[in-house]
């Protein structure tokens, strides 16, 4: 199921940056329903808790890397820089 996402994302970003929705809801849709209406996505709304913690998680991975470059360029524990 999982290759399945990623191979129809693929072909969504390559094909249109403009159906930026389309991506989040093939990415988002399998974790709130199951089953094989996958293409009617007219009805389809996202579910606030998943879009949250997909959010949430891209903080933390921005933050930490943020912190890491902080902490090689700048020479700051890396507490420091995360803070």
């Amino acid at each position: 199921m999982a290759a399945r996402i990623l191979a129809r994302m693929s072909v969504l970003v390559s094909a249109s940056w403009n159906s930026s929705f389309t991506v989040l809801a093939d990415v988002v849709g399998p974790c709130r329903y199951s089953g094989d209406d996958d293409d009617d996505l007219a009805d389809w709304k996202p579910s606030v808790y998943w879009v949250m913690l997909i959010l949430f998680v891209a903080a933390t991975i921005i933050a930490c890397c943020a912190a890491a470059l902080y902490h090689v360029m700048e020479q700051w524990s890396y507490l420091d820089s995360l803070h």
